[in-house]
């Protein structure tokens, strides 16, 4: 058995295409796992930094899964984003939350691909629900489980998704900050 420390594993990712009425809207979706482990306690520092939040913000799939949900309407308008499923309001209070998740994404980018690693009882039973949070992959897409899971796992378009994560959460702070 192959074990990599990266403070995360179970990674997915997903740009997601759909409308808010007759308007286009895209989603740029990441879940991962995080750990504890020998380059950082990710896990511990994520746990701490949402306790005052009385639990709005854990996963309701996998305590601890961080999904991530990014998306704008149009070019114009401010991105937004969600943790967990919930929206994460542009406010002093939610800055450290802001700042795990841009510390998250830029780690995700400067891991080494070889370092992904998916476990089997994720992939079998989590991971077909966590992306979406609730709703099936396999359902939403129209695909057979687990034959649509290979493209969202894959660590080169992971790393893609979590840098364009990162720009669009840096561009939103710099717009609240100023």
């Amino acid at each position: 058995m192959d074990i990599q420390f990266t403070g995360f594993r179970n990674a997915s990712y997903i740009v997601n295409t759909t409308k808010n009425g007759s308007i286009p809207m895209k989603e740029r979706i990441l879940n991962v796992q995080l750990t504890d482990d020998e380059l950082g306690k990710d896990l511990s520092e994520f746990k701490n930094i949402i306790k005052n939040t009385g639990g709005k913000f854990f996963n309701k799939i996998n305590k601890d899964f961080v999904n991530i949900n990014y998306f704008s309407i149009n070019r114009d308008d401010a991105p937004a984003f969600l943790l967990n499923g919930k929206l994460l309001q542009e406010t002093d209070e939610n800055l450290p939350i802001f700042t795990f998740i841009g510390k998250l994404t830029k780690k995700i980018t400067k891991i080494p691909e070889e370092s992904f690693v998916n476990d089997l009882d994720y992939l079998k039973f989590q991971a077909n629900r966590a992306l979406l949070l609730d709703r099936n992959l396999s359902e939403e897409l129209d695909e057979e489980f687990p034959y649509c899971l290979e493209r969202f796992h894959q660590p080169q378009k992971i790393k893609k998704g979590a840098a364009k994560i990162n720009k669009e959460l840096q561009n939103m702070m710099i717009e609240y900050l100023a």
